[in-house]
């Protein structure tokens, strides 16, 4: 799980290192070892080595998010969760946790991204499910060609298969009906 405030999921009186390597140790990995492993992870992360010893107080927000990136793979889970990973990320940190997120899919591992970047949604998600007022208002399959951006955007799309009803971001699917009842956007029952 990464979490929307990195800097709040770091234990401030411990090195970056030791916590990525901390799952490892959890599990029975050696301490040497999962410190190495943990250092290789860090790396992978675009961070650099001398930025491993340092405490979470010393390191920049990207950084932070990185780490916590890096600790969340440590242990090869087949399902990530994040919630708005790239929240008060400056564009180059952005882009290589989205290519980071991109990786983790073409592993085929599970992703769930909540976030309120649509963009970033478009780009990395195969289906899109948008809450309004805590309830699911639509879900969309995504199929975006990464040209134009994500074509959300209320009415019918090309970008966008829904159901049938149009529904869209900024619309209210109100009471159009499906063969089998009331449309499941509309909330009636």
């Amino acid at each position: 799980m990464v979490f929307q405030n990195g800097a709040a999921c770091f234990n401030p009186v411990h090195r970056l290192v030791d916590q990525v390597a901390e799952p490892l140790v959890q599990r029975g990995t050696p301490k040497r070892q999962a410190l190495n492993l943990a250092r290789t992870k860090l790396t992978d992360m675009g961070l650099a080595p001398d930025l491993a010893g340092r405490y979470p107080h010393e390191l920049s927000g990207g950084q932070i998010q990185r780490g916590l990136l890096a600790m969340s793979l440590i242990l090869d889970p087949p399902v990530l969760i994040l919630d708005e990973p790239t929240a008060a990320l400056d564009a180059v940190t952005k882009s290589f946790v989205a290519e980071v997120i991109r990786d983790c899919r073409d592993q085929n591992k599970s992703v769930l991204l909540i976030t309120h970047d649509l963009d970033l949604a478009g780009a990395l998600a195969d289906e899109i499910a948008v809450l309004y007022l805590a309830r699911s208002w639509s879900i969309f399959r995504a199929a975006f060609d990464g040209t134009t951006g994500p074509p959300l955007y209320p009415g019918p799309s090309p970008g966008l298969s829904h159901h049938g009803c149009g529904a869209g971001l900024g619309r209210d699917p109100g009471g159009c009906v499906l063969p089998d009842g009331p449309c499941p956007c509309s909330g009636q029952r």
